[in-house]
């Protein structure tokens, strides 16, 4: 194997790492991890790691050393398939026992305090157990599943109030993978009050805690139920609003990407609540934050709180008199430098705005937005920018098939479609039907269909 430019050593390694006391061993796969885990790390790479894992497996159930757990979580880090192998080889409830016999030799049910000394090397060794556990249980349910079956979580949560800042942050990363299982989320996380010590994660002296902390809450306030229920009683949406407002930009994303989970598919009432404590001023901050990722995020929001009922989206189409829109018709300016998936956002935040009443459909038919959104129909790297393009189009010239005209809207809808095709959509329509993404295709069908149904009426 020809990595680290000395082949020899290396074999020795392996040698050694197979073949030496378990002290040795140990060393042996610490060196060999170092070089398999670089990131100029190639396929050769990948085998040394294949070779190793069994070996720290095996030295895990013994656990001479603290360094082992984090050896394997380096080993499986961004490798699902060794994640499998890991958690196929028992390894999540060997962890789980030796991360509960280590909490509880220290914790609270300790019969007297360790020595200085000692707590450091506890405090290591469950900062590798945490950390293995949540890169194993990443990308597997049955991981997860593990944890839960061997009674685990609740330790992990008493982890989040360790007095060691890397057994803070490690058990905060593992409860970001533990909670994306909905499952999870319901039940043992719920059950273990995870929320409350993860909030008060957020203030937390030790930025890479707050960090991860912040990053798992945004899992947890996704979809409605208790455990939403209970962080939003806590004073979650205040706390998120402050966490926006960091000089620490990663602080800034993870808050913004939570408030944009909150808001999925969110009340009336969830939503006055958000932009009371967000502010508008704010929201239109992080539109013009200087980290993409961020401008992201916020775009996301302004995209959730126009989804819905007529509304739900009046205040934001009203405030100042249409800034959202004209925010909107900036991103997707020529000159905006935006990108596609930020582009993507905005687009479907028209489309969602598209879908409300007229008047809502008026003010993007008088908007300069149109331009950009012919422009996203004719990019043709994205096939997702023009699915969303083509939603826009859709929503402007929907009508219910059995509708009789009661409303007065039929006349409206016939002069936007008039409009949208002296602009040259129906054309540009036109010319995708045989467009290489099946989804644009279908969507493009279902436009036309729309755009010309006025001219089946009339004849």
């Amino acid at each position: 194997l020809m990595v680290g430019g000395d082949p020899g050593a290396v074999s020795k390694l392996l040698k050694l790492s197979k073949t030496g006391k378990p002290h040795a061993k140990l060393l042996a796969c610490r060196c060999i991890t170092n070089i398999s885990t670089q990131s100029n790390s190639d396929a050769e790479a990948d085998k040394l790691r294949m070779h190793l894992l069994p070996i720290v497996i095996k030295l895990l159930e013994q656990l001479a050393d603290a360094h082992v757990p984090h050896v394997l979580a380096r080993l499986l880090a961004g490798k699902p398939e060794l994640q499998k192998i890991a958690y196929d080889s028992n390894a999540i409830a060997q962890l789980t026992t030796w991360l509960q016999r280590a909490h509880s030799s220290g914790g609270a049910n300790a019969t007297a305090p360790l020595p200085p000394q000692q707590q450091q090397e506890e405090g290591y060794l469950k900062e590798g157990l945490l950390t293995a556990i949540g890169t194993i249980s990443l990308n597997l349910e049955d991981a997860r599943r593990a944890v839960i079956e061997a009674q685990g979580i609740a330790t992990v949560v008493e982890c989040l109030r360790d007095l060691g800042d890397g057994v803070r942050a490690a058990a905060c990363l593992c409860a970001k993978s533990l909670s994306r299982s909905r499952k999870a989320i319901k039940s043992s996380l719920f059950e273990a009050k995870i929320d409350r010590p993860l909030l008060g994660l957020l203030s937390d002296p030790c930025p890479a805690v707050q960090q991860r902390a912040s990053a798992t809450l945004c899992n947890l306030v996704l979809n409605f139920g208790p455990m939403k229920e209970s962080i939003l009683a806590a004073g979650g949406v205040r706390e998120l609003a402050l966490l926006s407002k960091s000089d620490d930009h990663v602080l800034r994303l993870h808050s913004a990407w939570a408030i944009k989970n909150m808001l999925y598919k969110a009340d009336r009432n969830l939503r006055e609540r958000v932009m009371e404590e967000l502010t508008w001023p704010h929201l239109f901050a992080l539109l013009n934050d200087s980290e993409p990722g961020v401008q992201i995020q916020a775009v996301t929001i302004v995209r959730n709180l126009v989804f819905g009922k007529e509304a739900d989206i009046e205040p934001v189409v009203e405030y100042k008199n249409g800034a959202v829109l004209a925010t909107l018709e900036r991103i997707l300016g020529p000159a905006s430098g935006s990108s596609a998936e930020m582009k993507q956002h905005a687009v479907y935040a028209v489309s969602n705005i598209a879908a409300g009443s007229e008047k809502h459909k008026e003010r993007i038919m008088e908007s300069a937005v149109l331009n950009s959104i012919l422009q996203c129909l004719r990019e043709r790297q994205c096939s997702e920018l023009r699915v969303a393009a083509i939603w826009v189009i859709i929503n402007l010239t929907w009508q219910e098939e059995s509708s009789d005209n009661e409303d007065g809207s039929w006349p409206l809808v016939k002069s936007r479609i008039d409009r949208l095709r002296q602009l040259g959509f129906e054309a540009q329509l036109e010319s995708m039907k045989e467009d290489t993404s099946l989804n644009v295709k279908d969507r493009v069908m279902g436009a036309l269909k729309s755009m010309r149904r006025y001219d089946e009426l009339n004849e």
